[in-house]
C-alpha cells in the first residue's frame, strides 16, 4: 500500500482538467514515477443567479412568452414526480430547469465504460408510490448488497452482527453498547421516526427534532459508534453528529444494519438518475432556464427565467410548483409572508463533491456496495461501487468517492483550482487503503460538485419545515426534500405527490 506520506500531489491544470499525480515509494526501492490521468472537474451552473443577486440586475423585456397549465421550477425527483401525476390527470405541464440536464441530485455521467451516479445512489422504502414512479419511468429496481467497514486495518462485512461487533469493538463493553443501539433502533415499532412529516408534529417527533444525533447516542459511550454514525451523517445528510437531528438519524440509519436485520436497499442500473431520465423523457422540460422571478398576477402566475445568452422567457401558468431549494424559492417568489421566507432562509444546505475513478482493476480490497473507512478522513466518508453492466473485455471498474464539504468550504465547489486541489487530497487519502498497485490502473477521474448539495436535517429544522416552509402561497406550491429537511429519494417522491395533489385542488377550484 501507499502511505499518505509517500503520496505526493502535483496538480497541473490544462483548461481546468488535467491532473498529474506523482507517486513516490510505492514498494521497496521504487523509483519516483509521474502519471497523468485524463480528468474533469464540473459543477452546477450558478453564474446567472449569483450575478443577479450580487449586482441587483433588472430583468430585460422577455424575448419569448409561453403559456401552460402548470409550470414546475426544477427537474429533480420531486418536480418530475409531480409532473407525472399532473400529466396523468390530463394537464399540460412545463418544467423549467436551470441546468443543461435533468435530475437534480439524481444525475449521472459516463466515466470509463459505465454510466455512474454522481449523487443519489440508492433508496430503501419500496412503497407503492415508488413502484408507480419506477413503472412510469420504465426502470426496474435491483437489490443492493451489504456494506463493508474497515476498522483498524481489518475489513468487516455483516458489520452489525454480534460476532463482527465483538471483533471490531475495542472492548466487550463497547460491543455491548453497539448491540444495544442496534436493537433499540430495530425495536422502535410505532415510535419509528417517519416521513413525510405530518402537518402537526407529535411530542415524540418534536423531542427527537430538538435533540442532536450526538446527544442522542452519547449515553452509549462508544467511540466506534460515534465514528461510524458521524461518517454516515456527513455522507447521507451533509452534516456531522452535532448538526443532524436524532429524528433523521434514526429514520435513515434503520435501513443500514444490513440484510441480516432486514435492511433492504435498492437501486437501478445507472443509479437513480435512470429513474429521472425515464420520467424526464415523458414530459416537457426546458433546460438552461434559470428562474429569477415568480409573481402572482390576477388568476395566474408569471415566471421569468433567463437563458445563458441573457435573454428572458416569460411563462404564464395557472399554478406553479417550486421544486427548487427553498433558499432559492425565498428569493424568487414575490410576496411571501415574512415568517415563511425567514424559515426558508434558515434551512442549511451542504456543499458536496463526488469523485469517480475509472480503473482497469478494482480500487477496493473487498468487494462491497459501499465501503466505509473508520474513522473517516476529513476528505471523504465512503466509497461506493454501484452495480454496473456485466464487464466486457476492455471495460473498466468505477468507484465513487463521497466527499461532503463543510459549509465554510462552499467556495471550493465554485472554483476549478480549489476543486482540483481537493481531488488531490481525496485521492491521497483513498489510495492509502487501495490494493498495492491500484494507482497504476487508473484511467480516468471525474469530479462533480454542488454548491448547495443537500438539505441538512439540522436540530429544530423539522419544526420549521412542518409549520412554515411547505405551505402553499396562493397559486404557488412548494416541493422538494427540504419540505421536510430530509434528503432522501423517497421523500422527494412523496413531496412531489403531495404538491401535485395541492395543485389539483387549485386547478379544480
Amino acid at each position: 500500500m501507499t502511505s499518505r506520506r509517500d503520496f505526493i500531489r502535483t496538480i497541473v491544470l490544462a483548461s481546468g482538467s488535467i491532473y498529474t499525480l506523482e507517486l513516490i515509494g510505492c514498494g521497496q526501492g521504487a523509483r519516483p514515477v509521474a502519471r497523468t490521468y485524463p480528468s474533469v472537474t464540473q459543477r452546477q451552473r450558478t453564474a446567472i443567479a449569483h450575478k443577479l443577486r450580487q449586482q441587483s440586475l433588472v430583468l430585460p423585456t422577455p424575448a419569448r412568452q409561453q403559456r401552460t397549465d402548470v409550470a414546475i421550477v426544477g427537474s429533480g425527483m420531486a418536480g418530475l414526480t409531480a409532473a407525472m401525476h399532473l400529466q396523468q390527470q390530463g394537464y399540460q405541464v412545463t418544467i423549467l430547469e436551470s441546468e443543461p440536464r435533468s435530475g437534480g441530485a439524481a444525475v449521472r455521467q459516463r466515466v470509463g465504460t459505465s454510466d455512474v451516479s454522481l449523487g443519489s445512489v440508492y433508496f430503501v422504502d419500496m412503497t407503492q408510490d415508488v413502484r408507480d414512479v419506477l413503472s412510469y419511468a420504465g426502470v426496474e429496481a435491483i437489490p443492493v448488497g451489504d456494506d463493508a467497514y474497515v476498522v483498524g486495518g481489518e475489513t468487516y462485512t455483516d458489520f452489525w452482527s454480534d460476532a463482527q461487533l465483538r471483533r471490531a469493538a475495542a472492548s466487550a463493553a463497547e460491543a455491548d453498547a453497539m448491540r444495544r443501539f442496534r436493537d433499540t433502533v430495530l425495536a422502535l415499532g410505532d415510535a419509528f421516526p417517519a416521513y413525510p412529516l405530518a402537518d402537526a408534529l407529535s411530542d415524540h417527533v418534536r423531542q427527537l427534532d430538538a435533540t442532536s444525533a450526538r446527544a442522542y447516542i452519547a449515553p452509549y459511550n462508544s467511540p466506534l459508534l460515534t465514528s461510524v454514525l458521524d461518517a454516515y451523517c456527513r455522507s447521507s445528510m451533509g452534516g456531522n453528529l452535532d448538526d443532524v437531528n436524532a429524528h433523521c438519524l434514526l429514520n435513515f440509519y434503520s435501513a443500514e444494519f444490513g440484510a441480516s436485520f432486514g435492511g433492504e436497499r435498492y437501486t437501478v442500473m445507472g443509479g437513480p438518475s435512470s429513474i429521472a431520465r425515464g420520467l424526464a423523457a415523458r414530459t416537457t422540460i426546458q433546460h438552461d432556464e434559470c428562474v429569477l422571478r415568480i409573481a402572482q398576477e390576477g388568476s395566474g402566475v408569471q415566471i421569468d427565467s433567463m437563458r445563458p445568452d441573457g435573454s428572458v422567457t416569460r411563462t404564464t401558468a395557472r399554478t406553479v410548483i417550486v421544486a427548487a431549494p427553498k433558499f432559492v424559492a425565498s428569493r424568487i417568489v414575490q410576496g411571501l409572508p415574512d415568517v415563511q421566507r425567514n424559515a426558508m432562509q434558515q434551512l442549511q444546505y451542504a456543499p458536496y463533491m463526488t469523485v469517480h475513478v475509472a480503473s482497469t482493476g478494482s480500487m477496493l480490497s473487498t468487494p462491497a456496495f459501499d465501503t466505509w473507512h473508520i474513522p473517516a478522513t476529513e476528505t471523504y466518508t465512503d466509497i461506493v461501487s454501484a452495480p454496473q453492466p456485466a464487464r466486457r473485455p476492455g471495460s473498466t471498474h468505477v468507484c465513487s468517492i463521497y466527499a461532503p464539504l463543510r459549509r465554510t468550504e462552499r467556495a471550493t465547489a465554485l472554483d476549478d483550482d480549489a476543486m482540483a486541489q481537493r481531488v488531490g487530497h481525496i485521492m491521497a487519502d483513498m489510495l492509502v487503503h487501495a490494493p498495492v498497485g491500484a494507482a497504476d490502473g487508473i484511467t480516468e477521474i471525474y469530479a462533480w460538485a454542488w454548491g448547495h448539495g443537500i438539505v441538512i436535517p439540522t436540530v429544530g429544522s423539522h419544526l420549521q419545515a412542518s409549520l412554515h416552509v411547505r405551505r402553499p402561497h396562493g397559486r404557488v406550491v412548494f416541493a422538494g426534500t427540504d419540505n421536510d429537511a430530509s434528503p432522501a429519494i423517497e421523500n422527494a417522491i412523496a413531496s412531489g405527490i403531495r404538491s401535485a395533489a395541492d395543485v389539483l385542488r387549485l386547478l379544480r377550484s
